[in-house]
């Protein structure tokens, strides 16, 4: 794995290659995502994550559950490759289970439909909590928090890496197809929407340009409808965050950004439209955080 000022230095050059030559942009992280992926299917933001787990946790004889678990389980094949006791991966979404258990990954890790709001697991059951990628998709997160502070035995660890957030350039975190043809952030062939379109614009205004353009009508309200009104993202800030982590009942939070270069003149408009935030080259965040010994 390429060392973590390597890493943030590529991508600081890739973001400003992404806006002058998208196609360069997706062979050089292509390139990058050979040289990093270690563990075959991992892609470079799951290795990223795994490196911050074992910076703050120990992994192995652990038991520990994984927010938003990845159908193909290769975090979670990887915890249990990494010494892990046992790992049990929740998700929600009923088309990934055709059985009526849990789904067995190779190393061993278990797959169950579980919501993390409500989590089907006793009292101070796990040693460690971790999730990638899912904390921005999550309604209610001071109600997961308090599910998860629930589960973990005391002393145990929580750790998350999370994004694009909202209040980032790709926070609208657009995922979308219609008609076979797929819109997608981390794509910039796929993506039409401008970075921190979804923070300076609004619903009318993002379709007018999205139109103005020459996307297909329902492109664009599959487009629109997801950014503004979907289920699918919570549209926190990266402050919402902070203070959700802060009220609950877990202490010495620990976070890591990775942050993206930006316009100044971009950087006064958001500071215009939205006067109380702030942060808004913080493309991904990383924390963790205990739950006090007894």
């Amino acid at each position: 794995m390429i060392p973590r000022p390597i890493n943030d230095a590529l991508r600081a050059v890739g973001a400003r290659i992404r806006k002058r030559d998208p196609e360069l942009y997706v062979k050089l992280r292509d390139l990058r995502r050979h040289w990093t992926v270690r563990n075959e299917g991992l892609a470079t933001y799951q290795e990223l994550s795994l490196a911050w787990f074992r910076e703050h946790a120990d992994l192995r004889g652990a038991r520990i559950l994984e927010l938003g678990g990845d159908p193909r389980q290769v975090v979670a094949d990887a915890l249990m490759m990494a010494g892990a006791a046992e790992v049990t991966s929740i998700n929600q979404d009923p088309s990934l289970f055709d059985t009526a258990g849990p789904l067995r990954s190779p190393a061993g890790a278990r797959l169950m439909k579980g919501d993390a709001a409500a989590l089907p697991f006793a009292n101070e059951s796990v040693d460690l909590v971790v999730s990638v990628a899912v904390y921005e998709h999550l309604l209610d997160l001071p109600t997961v928090l308090t599910e998860t502070w629930r589960v973990l035995q005391p002393g145990g660890v929580q750790v998350a890496f999370f994004g694009p957030i909202w209040s980032s350039g790709r926070g609208h975190h657009v995922s979308v197809a219609v008609d076979d043809v797929e819109y997608r952030h981390f794509l910039p062939r796929r993506n039409p929407i401008p970075d921190h379109g979804h923070l300076l614009l609004g619903e009318a205004e993002m379709r007018h340009g999205l139109l103005h353009g020459g996307l297909p009508e329902a492109h664009v309200e599959a487009m629109v409808g997801y950014i503004y009104r979907g289920d699918a993202i919570n549209r926190l800030f990266l402050d919402d965050y902070r203070a959700m982590v802060e009220a609950s009942g877990f202490i010495r939070p620990t976070w890591r950004y990775d942050r993206d270069p930006m316009a100044s003149a971009v950087e006064e408009l958001l500071t215009l439209r939205h006067p109380t935030r702030r942060d808004f080259d913080v493309t991904n965040a990383y924390v963790a955080m205990s739950k006090e010994k007894a």
